[in-house]
């Protein structure tokens, strides 16, 4: 979700939510409007939709088991849109941009970074205020998840050798592709192919539906199934096995 704030990038204020940050700061922003779901969901949802005039497209954040979020987006902008927040989180966060691309800034490290299409980032540890835009007429795909504390450390407690290794050495700044330098965002892959792993499986995310009970089981399995889909999309980048 981002148009300003990508929907690769999912933060959380102390006390909220991931939902209640997005329903709290995308009413602030007013570009999108909340549709109320027609069905009762198994965790917290919120879905947002692009008025007629202001584009066309949706975004999604549902928070699923542990506490564990989820962010989806689909949807094109007629103008061009920047808007900033603060962000106070430390959870962990894999964000991928299956299509489009915009322009992120953090004003208090001097970081500025163009994100596109087919991308993996890794977002960790307190930002501050971030800044974002993005450009009109774009297609804007992407996919991320985000991940409380508790839930990295049984991550790492139940992970092969080899892939206990790879998510130790990214969560510690230690991690080739990103050349050991201490970031809150951080390109894990800056282009893999349309026939990766991680690229159909968030693509098959993207389009699975979410109207029933059954459906989002189906939904939380394959957002599981990222789990050993991430590091092995790495892998290739960086000669890791």
């Amino acid at each position: 979700m981002s148009s300003t704030q990508s929907c690769c990038s999912v933060p959380s204020d102390a006390g909220d939510s991931i939902v209640d940050f997005y329903r709290r700061h995308y009413r602030e922003w007013g570009v999108f409007a909340e549709t109320v779901p027609t069905h009762s969901s198994r965790g917290e949802r919120l879905r947002m939709e692009l008025p007629r005039g202001k584009g066309s497209g949706w975004m999604e954040m549902v928070q699923i088991d542990r506490g564990l979020g989820v962010g989806m987006c689909d949807y094109l902008l007629e103008d061009p849109f920047e808007s900033s927040y603060h962000d106070v989180s430390f959870r962990l966060g894999f964000h991928v941009l299956l299509s489009g691309g915009f322009e992120f800034a953090v004003p208090e490290t001097g970081v500025r970074e163009n994100v596109q299409g087919r991308e993996l980032w890794l977002r960790k540890g307190r930002v501050g205020e971030i800044r974002y835009v993005q450009p009109a007429r774009c297609v804007m795909r992407g996919f991320s998840i985000e991940l409380p504390p508790a839930m990295v450390y049984a991550w790492l407690d139940g992970a092969p050798g080899g892939m206990c290794k790879c998510l130790e050495a990214m969560i510690s700044d230690h991690h080739p592709v990103r050349g050991g330098t201490p970031r809150a965002f951080s390109p894990l892959v800056r282009s893999f192919p349309g026939t990766s792993s991680i690229v159909q499986t968030a693509s098959r995310l993207l389009a699975t539906p979410r109207d029933t009970v059954c459906d989002e089981l189906r939904f939380e399995s394959l957002t599981l199934d990222l789990y050993p889909v991430i590091p092995d999309a790495i892998a290739p980048e960086t000669g890791e096995t």
